[in-house]
């Protein structure tokens, strides 16, 4: 899913949607979430090991999702703080609560969660081709409702 004005991974579709394209794709899976997103919906991490121990066989695979951490920061927040004139309601206002750094084993799935705050390439590099691992990263990126460069409201800040 597309997280935009008119997506449906804005609400947390793109999210809840990987444990269907987990079973269904004989690729790896990489999906890329806004902690907006992600706050919108459960959290899939217990589901998701659920599917995979259930249906052992189609999951010999990479399943990473990076979770961009800014704020909850949007386009939506952008536009109605800058056009409207108007704070952001309750969708611009959630807290992050990052997990921390950890690896569990479930039977032989490994369950990664990372909180990332610079690129290490080796790193990344293993973590997307380990079989039979699940990524879960919280990538801290820094951007904030003062312009998002799509809109004309925002031409000061290009």
């Amino acid at each position: 899913g597309f997280s935009g004005w008119y997506g449906r991974a804005l609400m947390g579709g793109g999210l809840l949607s990987v444990i269907s394209l987990a079973l269904t794709s004989n690729d790896n899976i990489i999906a890329f979430v806004g902690d907006g997103a992600k706050a919108q919906v459960p959290d899939i991490k217990a589901t998701l090991i659920e599917n995979i121990v259930h249906h052992r066989k189609k999951y010999d695979k990479n399943i990473t999702i990076f979770f961009f951490v800014n704020g909850m920061y949007s386009l939506i927040n952008t536009y109605q703080e800058l056009f409207m004139n108007y704070r952001g309601r309750r969708q611009m206002k959630r807290v992050s609560l990052l997990e921390g750094n950890l690896n569990r084993q479930f039977g032989d799935i490994t369950l990664s969660q990372r909180i990332i705050n610079k690129f290490e390439p080796d790193f990344i590099k293993k973590s997307l081709t380990n079989k039979n691992q699940i990524n879960y990263f919280d990538v801290i990126i820094n951007h904030n409702n003062s312009g998002d460069g799509m809109s004309f409201v925002t031409l000061p800040s290009w």
